[in-house]
């Protein structure tokens, strides 16, 4: 191909191609029955002349390989698109004034290639200096990976083109993706809830999702945000008969990282305090005895740790603490001026970590949650031996404690994902009742007794920072907050 000299002969032409929206000017030796003619960029049907996806169905990758040689076009596709109809390119032939009316007629020598003009006609008449929009489409229902060849004729042999298809292996998605939202806690790892089902398999192939080493990973950073942050799930396979048709990669989907929200009573007026920590370690503390005015206090944190608060020293006021990798518990007493101790180690392989007064001694007790729902409890009436319950469960429920009953005693509860409680009453020797859906979409479960009466008050904490709590005094109706953020 010669970039810089303009043809001479007069069976010579100029292509103008254009490709994926940008157009190039190539000078190319296009030999057409000895006339001479202009391939230029279509501009009657699509206006960006590359690909076009008739009926709706999925865009496909091709290359136009039309320089140096414009006898031949390539084009790739895979395997999840081979029964769509796509349009695969338009041409526009410009017929020269020196060129008498020519009758055409087009066809196509293998049954998964058809050929129009654009008045989806397949014969006709190019009119002396008219521009003509030829249609190539690819009907590649039936095809198997592999490659395959064909040609679009005409009856007048002013268009001879070979049509290469290479189809590789299909690309599939995942429809139903859900990520859990997670609160801080300073990796960027989170959780798949559900892989939801293949989407891209044709017809009844048998192919199965393997997800034994698959993780899900927020990688633009591990701070939490009132919005959603995108999340890339990798490490899965697939596996059936016909497995080698098919790829899965770059799945990705939204999910938040919220910050840690925490409800205690941290001013001594019987009231639970929203609180929540910033990145930092630092807690804020809207007091209901200022009038949820926060007050800021800390940092109270150790990296990777769960946040937690309880009243571990019996005065009457919530102290911060959190859980470590290890199940070391850090606690910071509000009665000695917040002075930090450690102990434990209080863990579960797996487990949620809890708090709450189970033993009504008034000192709150380490807890934790595992896979299960077996809860181990580490009684602080006891010296904190630890005692387990029988499974108490809801699948992909979130744990929570809180006296519910009001007999001094906490309760476990697990909150499904729809919003309903289920509540294992201490007064009833641990009888399990449900709520109704109290939920906030992707929302954190809180617990505390919020307006004094002794009960504790089941809350969701919505990732742009708003509370809703449900007021036992007021027959559980709802009440929300204005956004609480760190």
């Amino acid at each position: 191909m010669n970039n810089n000299a303009m043809p001479s002969a007069k069976n010579e032409s100029v292509a103008m191609i254009h490709q994926y929206g940008k157009t190039t000017a190539t000078k190319t030796h296009l030999f057409l029955s000895g006339q001479k003619y202009l391939l230029s960029p279509a501009r009657t049907l699509i206006a960006a002349f590359g690909l076009f996806v008739a009926l709706g169905t999925t865009a496909v990758s091709a290359s136009d390989n039309l320089a140096p040689d414009p006898t031949n076009l390539n084009f790739t596709i895979g395997y999840g698109d081979t029964n769509t109809i796509v349009c695969i390119r338009n041409f526009v032939l410009t017929v020269p004034a020196d060129v008498s009316p020519t009758a055409y007629l087009l066809g196509a020598n293998q049954s998964w290639l058809s050929v129009a003009d654009s008045g989806g006609a397949v014969s006709g008449t190019i009119a002396t200096g008219t521009n003509k929009t030829i249609i190539v489409t690819l009907l590649p229902e039936g095809l198997s990976i592999g490659s395959y060849s064909g040609k679009i004729t005409s009856g007048v042999a002013w268009l001879d083109v070979t049509v290469n298809v290479d189809i590789t292996v299909g690309e599939l998605g995942l429809d139903g993706l859900i990520v859990n939202n997670k609160k801080y806690d300073g990796n960027v790892w989170g959780t798949v809830f559900s892989y939801g089902t293949l989407r891209g398999v044709v017809g009844t192939e048998e192919v199965i999702l393997v997800t034994n080493n698959a993780s899900a990973e927020f990688r633009h950073g591990a701070y939490p945000s009132s919005e959603a942050k995108l999340v890339y799930v990798s490490g899965m396979t697939l596996s059936g008969a016909n497995a080698g048709n098919y790829s899965i990669n770059n799945i990705r989907t939204t999910a938040y990282i919220m910050y840690p929200s925490m409800a205690g009573d941290f001013d001594g007026d019987r009231l639970a305090d929203p609180a929540m920590m910033a990145t930092s370690g630092v807690w804020k503390i809207w007091l209901s005895s200022a009038g949820y005015t926060p007050v800021t206090a800390g940092p109270f944190y150790v990296a990777g740790s769960a946040v937690l608060t309880g009243d571990f020293d019996g005065d009457r006021l919530a102290d911060p603490a959190v859980m470590t990798t290890n199940g070391i518990w850090v606690i910071w007493l509000s009665s000695v001026s917040y002075l930090q101790v450690a102990t434990g180690p209080f863990y579960v392989a797996g487990g949620v970590a809890v708090t709450g007064d189970f033993d009504g001694d008034r000192f709150a007790d380490p807890a934790a949650v595992a896979a299960n729902g077996v809860w181990r409890i580490w009684m602080s009436s006891a010296r904190y031996a630890p005692v387990t319950t029988s499974p108490l469960y809801v699948a992909g429920g979130a744990a929570a404690a809180g006296d519910f009953d009001g007999d001094g005693l906490a309760d476990p509860a697990a909150v499904a994902t729809n919003g309903v409680w289920t509540i294992w009453m201490s007064s009833a020797s641990y009888a399990p009742v449900r709520t109704i859906p109290l939920y906030v979409a992707g929302g954190a479960v809180v617990a505390g007794d919020f307006d004094g009466d002794g009960l504790a008050d089941p809350a969701a904490v919505a990732p742009n920072g708003v509370w809703t709590i449900w007021m036992s005094s007021a027959r559980y109706a709802p009440v929300t907050t204005i956004p609480l953020i760190p």
